[in-house]
């Protein structure tokens, strides 16, 4: 057992004073210390990230202004013919309908082009087609006239059924004659 108050008694109460500070210094290192030296780090790449996206900075009004340039364009494109001359936009019509009643099995008879007046700032192009095909291929052309971009009206829709003769060969293949005039919108 050791003595109070002798010099080794003193010494071995120094050294348990020591290694408890020393305890205590060590936990509030991994506690503290070491946390918020981890924390400082992230906080010095979050400022790091911050100072980029800084520097990389849009103008919100010039953005605006693009975005609804764009919006404007698209939109125009859904409704417009988007070539500038009155001619390569009716020939390119009369060949978007050509390919059309070609890919629908169709046989274009003729098409010519109808005058129409030019109203406000936008011009409208009619094309007149007569054609021959099946009930199927009418559906489908029609369908896909007024719904690709740019839209596509119809009117003056005339159906007529071909005479065919009686024989049964031709009876289960009916075809239509059918006239219409086919309408798109060029900015005048």
């Amino acid at each position: 057992m050791i003595k109070p108050n002798t010099v080794m008694s003193k010494s071995i109460a120094l050294l348990l004073l020591v290694l408890t500070i020393l305890s205590i210094i060590s936990a509030f290192d991994v506690f503290f210390y070491q946390s918020y030296t981890k924390n400082s780090q992230e906080i010095t790449n979050l400022n790091t990230l911050i100072s980029k996206y800084e520097s990389r900075q849009i103008n919100i009004k010039q953005a605006r202004r693009h975005l609804e340039k764009i919006q404007k364009a698209t939109a125009e494109n859904h409704f417009y013919l988007i070539e500038k001359k009155k001619s390569v936009a009716i020939a390119n019509l009369q060949n978007k309908l050509k390919n059309l009643l070609l890919q629908k099995k169709g046989i274009l008879l003729s098409s010519q082009l109808i005058q129409s007046a030019q109203k406000d700032d936008s011009e409208r192009l009619t094309i007149r087609v007569k054609t021959r095909l099946s009930p199927a291929s009418l559906r489908s052309i029609l369908y896909t006239l007024e719904t690709q971009r740019p839209f596509l009206h119809i009117d003056n829709l005339i159906i007529q059924p071909v005479k065919t003769s009686n024989s049964p060969e031709t009876s289960s293949k009916q075809e239509l004659d059918v006239e219409m005039d086919v309408s798109g919108y060029r900015k005048g």
